[in-house]
């Protein structure tokens, strides 16, 4: 469901940037940037929701130091240092939108890797006994 919720978001937000973001501004500068950010970090709202189930599975297996786990990698691991090193190149700060969804790509993958893996099932058997 989740993933199904976000597709629409994500193809407005790509699509209409100007028109969100006119319903809460009117300055033609913030809204140059804004769409561009929207235009940029949209193909991240889907892998968000997709890791977010990912982990909702996991975590009710009763696994959640593997989601923590995740989250610090994506985001203390990638995402700061990432956002850091690109914001200081000719990227500036175009860098940190784009290491929001790199860092979002890398926790979906990590969590859909743990997923698949299966060794969630073993903790959720045991809690269905």
């Amino acid at each position: 469901m989740g993933v199904f919720s976000a597709l629409p978001g994500t193809i407005i937000v790509s699509a209409k940037p100007e028109f969100i973001l006119r319903m809460f501004l009117q300055e033609p500068e913030v809204i140059t940037i804004g769409s561009h950010y929207f235009r940029i970090i949209a193909i991240g709202y889907i892998m968000f929701s997709i890791m977010f189930v990912g982990n909702g599975v996991i975590n009710g297996s009763g696994k959640t130091f593997v989601t923590t786990l995740i989250s610090l990698i994506a985001l203390w691991g990638i995402r700061i240092p990432l956002a850091t090193y690109l914001s200081k190149t000719t990227m500036q700060i175009e860098g940190i939108w784009y290491s929001i969804v790199i860092s979002a790509f890398i926790g979906m993958s990590l969590s859909l890797l743990y997923y698949g893996g299966g060794r969630w099932k073993n903790s959720a058997k045991f809690l269905k006994n």
